[in-house]
């Protein structure tokens, strides 16, 4: 699956970069961030196709969650999670990701 360099959420286009992210603070991994101020979602490079896949559908609810007006569920990385892992599968288990407009 290809992980696209732009996609709308809402009426914002969001830029997708996938590059090396360093460890949080507390010396975490980050697989993704999202900024909702400059409309970038940033893929960790470091890590398989597959994670970064499943990254990207994460942070595009993040996106999702934030454009709609639902602040508090774009915080919620449980809600984020779930729905983005679900929402991967359904693409991924559907092909609908290799989908081409017709």
């Amino acid at each position: 699956m290809l992980i696209p360099d732009k996609v709308k959420v809402g009426s914002i286009t969001y830029q997708v970069k996938q590059e090396h992210i360093d460890k949080t603070d507390d010396g975490l991994y980050q697989f993704g961030v999202t900024d909702y101020l400059n409309a970038v979602i940033t893929i960790n490079s470091d890590y398989p196709q597959e994670r970064k896949e499943q990254t990207f559908f994460h942070e595009l609810m993040h996106a999702v969650f934030f454009e709609s007006s639902n602040s508090d569920q774009a915080a919620d990385e449980r809600l984020v999670d779930s729905t983005g892992l679900m929402l991967y599968q359904v693409f991924k288990e559907n092909e609908l990701a290799n989908l081409k407009k017709s």
